[in-house]
């Protein structure tokens, strides 16, 4: 038995596709499989209230970012403005680059809560 499309998913699939769309001949492939992979776990409630260029923005600064850190482990650690990142915002912004780790993301949010 085929099992139905769950609907929230539907959802998040749409705005990634209109995010993807908002970057026009911007993305390659690669680029597009990246951004889709980006947001495929982000809260829709999240996607429904950004603008698609801003998140396509962002998600193509990260995928920079990634791509020339591969396969080192990196953190970068910034306050994103339109002259160096192509978007902006007023919070700063920690990525981290490498394998998955347990406890990764609870042990850096641990830390920054503290």
């Amino acid at each position: 038995s085929d099992s139905m499309p769950d609907p929230y998913q539907q959802s998040i699939q749409r705005h990634i596709d209109i995010i993807l769309k908002s970057g026009g001949k911007a993305a390659n492939q690669l680029v597009k499989d990246f951004i889709h992979y980006y947001y495929q776990n982000v809260s829709l409630s999240i996607l429904e209230h950004a603008d698609p260029k801003l998140r396509f923005t962002q998600a193509l600064s990260s995928y920079k970012f990634f791509h020339k850190a591969a396969p080192k482990r990196k953190i970068r650690i910034f306050n994103p403005t339109l002259k160096n990142d192509g978007w902006e915002s007023d919070r700063t912004v920690i990525e981290i680059v490498g394998p998955d780790m347990p406890f990764l993301l609870d042990s850096v949010t641990a830390e920054l809560n503290q």
